[in-house]
């Protein structure tokens, strides 16, 4: 996992979703963050506890689609133009994409590999097709039903807990 750019993705999105945050977690818990990206996990708890980005409450099921089109649009990321479009669309995207795929639910760790491993084999081109539509869908209409509401999920707490403990001061 490349922590930088994951937690730069979070915070320009201002949503970690719940296998962003175990992997976070999972490096923190390791304890090799350097200074740089101790400066950075600073910023990502400080935006956690101003409510700037939310995690999305985890489950007892999850669906793996959600986490391979997660990670293609942070791959497109690296593009510029594509980065200032997921910032300001990254929901609309998710959705966009997520509507057009098969979901690929899993309740286990190996269930959840499983589907992974089923996914990138039969479905990769696909989920690039799909995230491609809605990138171009989504730039198409920026402000789309500005008076929409979304939907708001509590932040995950044992993250921010773990963010807090690293900066040992606030």
């Amino acid at each position: 996992m490349d922590l930088k750019r994951t937690v730069e993705a979070v915070l320009e999105s201002g949503v970690c979703p719940p296998d962003q945050a175990m992997a976070i977690l999972r490096h923190l818990e390791e304890g090799r963050a350097g200074s740089e990206e101790i400066r950075m996990l600073n910023r990502l708890r400080e935006a956690l506890e101003t409510g700037e980005v939310r995690i999305p409450a985890a489950s007892r099921y999850r669906n793996i689609m959600e986490e391979l089109v997660w990670a293609e649009v942070e791959r497109r990321c690296e593009d510029p133009a594509v980065l200032r479009a997921v910032r300001t669309n990254l929901h609309d995207i998710m959705a966009y994409a997520l509507n057009r795929l098969p979901p690929l639910y899993a309740t286990s760790l190996e269930g959840a590999a499983f589907q992974r491993r089923r996914a990138e084999a039969e479905l990769g081109t696909l989920v690039a097709s799909r995230v491609d539509e809605a990138l171009a869908t989504t730039a198409q209409k920026p402000e789309w039903h500005p008076e929409r509401v979304p939907l708001v999920d509590d932040p995950a707490p044992r993250l921010l807990e773990a963010l807090q403990r690293l900066g040992g001061n606030r």
